[in-house]
Formats: structure tokens, sequence, C-alpha cells
């Protein structure tokens, strides 16, 4: 291929083929150029649009100034045809090199007079008819869903000739040019996706469901290393207990791994190593300080090799627990050797040995433990005498193990040697307990803890009552007080790695905080690939002339959600509009983003409450649903949480705490926010994205549509949103505002500031002239407006819009937070009795205007 290469023509391709295009109403567009690293992580490039919101020209043409700028500047990439309305074409993708698929397939298809050859397979064309875009798939001998055949519609795009193929490094090749043949396409019938299932079912394919809202989650490596470590020290203490034996319970864990390992994303280990982790921890415990005994018959069914092979060498029969009839015949043959009656110190030492005995063995029978120690009490030497008392107070110190467990202090500090072992580090933050699971801080669920404590630490003298109990979990929480974030680094936790800002995947680290994992993976590939996403804002806002500009602000918020950076740029998102417009949808797309442990739902009307802002501790998405169209948002509160400030907080019979919110605040909503506060620090802080187009019913895509979009596309989606992120950096995140959000932020701000709807509407119908430009004409004695002549026009513009008006006062307080934002300013003249009067320099009353 090499020899071949060399001729292939890779300059000019965009350039020299798109005019053509562009005359038969074709909206081709610039792809990257070919090149053998120019893709991300240096794989070779050629397919990926190069223009920002393509999607676009599914139902456009591209402008003259796009064209031109495209032929300067990516003369030489490949050409790219968005499909859809302004094309009048769909595509049938199929992706195999088995001729004998390939022509059942095309068995159910109408003939297409154009055929595009790339790596393998073809690519067809059809009318466009309205039809969705359909993926159907198959599962592999190793039952792995590989794609098959696709009908690409509005929202997707194909490659069109002469581009370079990224993996062959031949051009795209066609049996005729598709300008020449346009007027040949064919319809495809209604049913095509049925008849293609059909007939590859028929062949004995195994081919994927359509059905919606199969997604599926991951669990990271970190998690599960971790999980491995918990699963087998739960295992071992199994063993320990006389529940299962070893055999057993390596086969069980075997099992449990292997099922857990088929959710890990990545590379699986072998699930050998289940057994192998359970074997060292009760190797640990049994040799270890914590000296346990092995209950009787522990090692049932284990072979020769089994013991050799697992390294169970390193037990001996004095690792053993005793029953009560070998701990009885341990105590009276070695009471009958000569002299031990009658020596206070030899018979001490048998009486110890067998306590230890005793000790050991956790399943020992009450009634027979009672009889041993009757035993002993009742041959104990006359100038020594032993109490029944004596020797049961010396039996639950030794059972008390390595530690004294005379304060809580000592008790919470094994407590959480013994969780960390099993589970992760552990951190109190906000007054949770949270641990590290190899990827995430989860919350930790204190009824276990306190389990743990009773189970394990319950016979000490510390830890005998619920005060107790309660007292060493509150130990727990002071001996582990730590931030989560050490490292405050802002990033997505996917389950393939830690997205930094510079969309580099590096390895999880307890340090950065991380409360979730995604359950899913970053793949960059996928950006371009989110076809019914994309159709679905085409739909939603494909008609409004500030599309571009709404999309961009869409997939930046998401981006800067995922990120924890939302409180950064300091805004709320409002998705604002008429009822089934789609507000909704998007909203349970983004959610459906994150994990639920990132997100909650707390309304506006809830952040002044006492224990309400507790509940965004550690989140990234607040849902805070419908905005009231009646009550009133605390204004003081709301810039402190959407701006991120240090606010207080507290959880129901908790202490109070502090923290720095994160979480970004997406609204759905019919009508605009309400707030007693008519200043900008409240207005400049929302976001609103217009949905104008109420669908009708025989309009609206099938239920459930957003879980389709979610079960195809949630990485491509995913993936598309994060690519914001760089723009975002090279504009310092500063977030693209389309003209609807300004125009309603505006309509907000004079709905909340009846002076600001007199000026504004003053100012757009031309009964007052505002700023020094629209006052250039007028003389110096003429360029102002008296504060008493203006609230009497404000007052007349009040009683006829039915508004109260507000004082001369607080009217002269307003119109100072206005004066830069209309270009006026407070001034003074010497009145006629020499006093001041207070003026607004640069707007003037039209002389001919009517009554508002």
């Amino acid at each position: 291929m090499s020899n071949d290469v060399k001729t292939v023509k890779m300059d000019n391709i965009f350039a020299d083929n798109c005019d053509r295009y562009w005359a038969a109403g074709l909206p081709v567009m610039p792809l990257k150029q070919y090149s053998p690293n120019g893709g991300r992580d240096g794989k070779p490039s050629g397919k990926e649009p190069v223009v920002l919101n393509w999607q676009s020209l599914q139902s456009r043409m591209p402008t003259e100034v796009e064209r031109t700028s495209w032929k300067v500047f990516h003369r030489n990439g490949n050409v790219g045809l968005p499909l859809g309305p302004q094309s009048g074409l769909v595509a049938i993708d199929i992706d195999t090199d088995d001729q004998d698929l390939i022509d059942k397939i095309l068995s159910v298809l109408p003939p297409s007079p154009w055929k595009r050859i790339g790596q393998k397979g073809m690519v067809l064309v059809y009318k466009y008819d309205g039809q969705p875009i359909i993926r159907i798939k198959y599962r592999d001998d190793e039952g792995k869903l590989q794609s098959l055949v696709e009908m690409l519609g509005a929202g997707s795009q194909i490659v069109l000739p002469p581009s370079i193929h990224p993996k062959t490094v031949l051009p795209y090749r066609a049996n005729a040019d598709l300008v020449d043949v346009l007027d040949r396409v064919q319809s495809l019938p209604a049913n095509i996706e049925q008849r293609l299932r059909d007939v590859l079912e028929k062949a004995g394919l195994k081919v994927g469901s359509r059905a919606f809202g199969s997604v599926t989650d991951y669990v990271s490596t970190g998690n599960r290393d971790n999980h491995l470590v918990a699963m087998a020290g739960l295992f071992a203490r199994n063993v320990l207990r006389g529940e299962k034996t070893l055999l057993e319970a390596t086969r069980e864990i075997e099992v449990a791994v292997g099922t857990f390992m088929q959710r890990t994303y990545g590379d699986n280990i072998d699930p050998a190593k289940g057994p192998q982790k359970l074997i060292e921890f009760l190797v640990r415990d049994v040799t270890g300080p914590k000296a346990k005994a092995l209950p009787k018959g522990w090692d049932e069914g284990l072979t020769k090799e089994q013991r050799e092979n697992w390294g169970l060498d390193a037990f001996s029969s004095d690792n053993e627990s005793w029953d009560a009839g070998q701990i009885n015949t341990f105590f009276s043959s070695h009471l009958e050797k000569t002299g031990v009656k009658d020596n206070p110190e030899l018979y001490m030492g048998v009486v110890k040995q067998t306590l230890a005995k005793m000790a050991a063995n956790e399943n020992l029978d009450p009634i027979e433990e009672d009889q041993l120690i009757a035993a002993m009490a009742s041959h104990s030497v006359s100038s020594h005498r032993l109490t029944i008392a004596a020797i049961r107070r010396q039996l639950a110190q030794l059972r008390q193990g390595p530690i004294a467990g005379a304060n809580h202090a000592e008790i919470a500090e094994a407590v959480v040697r013994d969780l960390s072992e099993l589970s992760g580090e552990i951190r109190c933050h906000a007054e949770k307990l949270w641990q590290w699971n190899g990827s995430h801080w989860a919350v930790m669920d204190e009824g276990l803890v306190i389990k743990h404590i009773i189970k394990e630490y319950g016979a000490y003298k510390a830890a005998t009552r619920a005060s107790d109990h309660a007292g060493i979990l509150r130990t727990i929480r002071g001996a582990t007080q730590d931030p989560l974030t050490k490292n405050p680094i802002a990033g997505i936790n996917f389950v393939n790695g830690f997205l930094t800002e510079d969309l580099e995947l590096v390895e999880p680290n307890p340090d950065y905080g991380m409360t979730y994992t995604l359950p899913y993976p970053y793949l960059p590939e996928a950006a371009g690939k989110a076809a019914r996403w994309q159709r679905m804002l085409v739909d939603y806002w494909g008609d409004d002339p500030d599309f571009a500009e709404k999309v961009t602000a869409l997939g930046e918020v998401m981006a800067l959600t995922m990120f924890g950076k939302m409180t950064d740029v300091q805004l709320a998102v409002c998705l604002y509009g008429v009822a089934h417009s789609g507000k909704s949808r998007i909203m349970e797309i983004m959610q459906a983003l994150m994990p639920a442990e990132a997100q909650t739902s707390l309304p506006p009307t809830m952040w002044g409450d006492k224990f309400g802002p507790a509940q965004l501790v550690a989140k990234l998405l607040n849902f805070a649903g419908e905005l009231s169209e009646h009550q009133q948002i605390d204004s003081a509160k709301f810039k402190q949480i959407v701006s991120g400030e240090v606010i207080d907080a507290q959880d129901k019979n908790k202490p109070l705490f502090t923290f720095r919110p994160r979480a970004a605040h997406w609204f759905a909503s019919n009508h605009l926010p309400r707030s007693r506060d008519s200043s900008d620090g409240f207005t400049r802080r929302w976001l609103f994205l217009h949905f104008t187009r109420p669908f009708p019913k025989d309009e609206r895509k099938v239920n459930k549509y957003d879980q389709l979009v979610i079960s195809e596309e949630r990485e491509a989606i995913a993936a598309w949103a994060v690519q914001h992120m760089v723009r975002l950096r090279t504009e310092n995140f500063q977030v693209t505002e389309p003209a609807s959000s300004v125009e309603l932020r505006e309509t907000l701000e004079n709905e909340l500031n009846s002076v600001r709807d007199f000026i504004s509407t003053y100012r757009d119908t031309g009964m007052a002239w505002i700023g020094e430009e629209a006052c250039r004409h007028l003389k110096d004695d003429a360029n102002f407006v008296t504060q008493t002549n203006l609230w009497n026009e404000y007052r007349s513009y009040c009683i006829s819009q039915s508004l109260v008006p507000i004082s001369t006062k607080a009217m002269s307080k307003r119109m100072g937070h206005l004066q830069g934002q209309f270009g006026f300013r407070p001034d003074k003249i010497i009145g006629a009795h020499g006093g001041a009067i207070l003026v607004y320099r640069f707007l003037a009353l039209a002389p001919n205007r009517k009554a508002a």
C-alpha cells in the first residue's frame, strides 16, 4: 500500500469538490484532513467534522461567509454530508465484509443508484422522509454487541468521495457521482427496520434488542479491587466462625467475584484471585496479632495438593480451636500429672492454657463452658482458691484480644483499623463518615459501624451499653475528621479514569474528593456520534435564529455541571417555555448522565430552611424542578448558593457545619423566577434556554424517548458535552448567551423592577432619549430630566399598567443601579431659589410623547 499512498491526492480535497455539491443543494462541510496521528490518542483522523454545531446544516445550506472560510482554512479537509431535510437523504450503512450477510440485507432494500465503499461494507442513499436513526447490532460468538447495519438520518453525516479513509489511506470510492443520481434516489419502506431484523434473525444472528433504557452500568477497576478485598475479608470471617469450610468459601467467592467482574470496565482479573485474597486474610488473622483460632472442620475436603498450593502449611494444630471434650481432656490429663495439684504455679499454668483454648473457640456452648469453669474452680489448690467469678473474668480478658478496651478511644481506633483494612480509608467530613472505595468516597452506613462495634467489641468494658456504642461512634468521627478534598482539581470521575479540565485521563485519587463515579467510560471518539441527541435539538430549536448559540450554551452548562464548575460561572439554568416543548426530556437526559449519589432535588424555596442546604453536600446537580408562579426566591440565599459561597448547614440531630456548595441548579419551568430583589445581582445569575415550539400530540416522540437516547448515546452525549471545555477554557469560562436568553433576562428584570420597565419602555417606544448618543442632538440645558418630572411620568406609567409605583426615594436608589445599563447619570443643577435639584443627565423626555 505504501506505493499507492504516494500517488493518492491529499491536497485541496474539500476546496476542489465542495462547489459542485453545493450547486446540487447538498450542504457539504469540511471534515478533518487525513493524518496518521491527527485524531485523539494519536489515532488517524479524517471523519470528524471541524464545524461547531454542524448539525444545523441538516436543515440549511452553508452561508457565503462559511463557504469562503471553509475553502480557505479547511481546503485540504475531507468532505462530509449532513443528512436530513436539506440534503433530502438518509443513508443505509452496512458495516460488515461478510458477503452473504450483505446479500441478505440488500434483498430487503430497494435499489440505490449510489453505492459508496470505504474499508468494508457499503453506504447506500435513499429519500429522507423524516425517518429516525436506527442501529441494529448483533452478538458475536463471545457475546459482545457488534455494529451491523445503521439507518443514518437527520443528526448524522457521511463521508463523500474523494475523501481519504483514515484506515486504508485510500480515497473513498463510489459507483457514480452523487450529484448525477439524485433524481433516481428511491424511498425506503415504512417497516424497513423490522424487515432488516427479520432477515438477519433468519440468518441465525442474535440481533440486539430495540428495548428502551437498556443502559449498561460499569464499576471502575479501583472499586473492583476494593470490593475484592472486602469480599475476601468477609469470607475469611465466615471460615473463622465455622459458618463455611475453606473449600466452600473459596468456591463461593470465585463465583461472586466472577459475577461482580462482569460489570467492571476495562481489564478483568482472574476470579481465582478471590480465593487467593481470602487465604491471605485467613493466614494473617490466624498467625498475626489477632491470633484467631480455626474452627473444627475448617479444612474439610481439602486435598494435600491444595494445602501445598494455597500455603496452608503455616497452620498447625495449635492454630485450631478445640471443642468442649478436647478442652476437658486437656485439663484432666494435665491435672493428673505428678505435683500439679499441689503446686499453685503449675496448676495456674494449666488453668491459663485451658482458658486460652476456651477463649479461642467462639462457638463454645454456654452450658459446656459453665461445666468447664466449675471443674477448674473445684480442683483449685486450697492455698490459691479460684472462684467461678475470677475464672470468668480471666476468660473475658483473654477473649478481648490484643487491646484492653478500657476506653472509647482505644476501641474507636481498633474499629477504624478493622474497617479500613476491609474496605479502604475512612474520613469524617460534614458530620458524615466516608470511605474510599477505590474510585470515589461513599457515605458509610453508621448503623453497620455500630453493628461492627457490638459484634467485635461488645464484650469490652467500655463497649457494653448503647451509650458506649454512640460514644465510640462520636470518637471515630473526631479521630477521622479530615476534608475529602485535599487536592482541589476539577474533573469528572468516569469509570475509566479521572478526566481533568484539559481532557487528560488520570488515575482516581482520594485527595481529589470525588464522591461519585460515573458508571460509564469517557470515549472522546464518540463525541460526534450522538445522532438522536442532535436530532432532538434540531427538533426543539432548529427554526430559532439563535439555534447555534443555544446548542453551544447547553453543551457548556452540561460540561460545567459534570466538572462541578457551575458555581465558578455563578449561573443557574432555566429551561423555559411552553408545555410539551422538550424541556423535561433535556432535563431527564442531563440527570441520566449523572449518578444518583451526585444529584438531589432541592427547590429554591427550601434553600433558606434550617436543614435544606445540607442536601447539597457533595452534589453536582440539583434538579430544582418547576419554578413557582407566585412564591418568592430568597435572593440573598440564592446568590450564596449559586455562587458557591461558604454556608452553614445542618442535618437533623447533628451539629452545625459549614461547606461550599458545588451543585449546578437546573430548572424546567413555564414561569420566570420570582423575587423581591430588583437588582441585576439576582437576574444576571440566570441562563435561560428558551423552548418556543409546543409539539402537537401527533408529532410528539414515543413515550420514554429520552431513555432510548440515553441507552444508545449516553457516552456520546457526555463526550460531546465535555468537548465544550476546550472553548470555555480559552474564553476564560465565559458561557455563551443566546439572544433569547438576553431577552428573557431583560423581561425578568423589568418584571421585578417597575422603574427599569418604565425606562426601557420609554426608550424602546421613542418616548424618551436615553444615553449620551441618543441625546447628542439636545442642548446642554435640555439633555436631562428632573427627578420630580421623571417620577410623575413613572407614576402615570404604573397606573396605566396596573402597577404599584414606589416612592421617589426608592426610585432614586434604583435609578442609581440602572445608570450603567442605560447610559444616563445622576447630576444636580441649581434651581430658581438657589437650591440643588436632582436631575438625570442624558435622559430626556420626548416632547411629543403620548401617554403610556
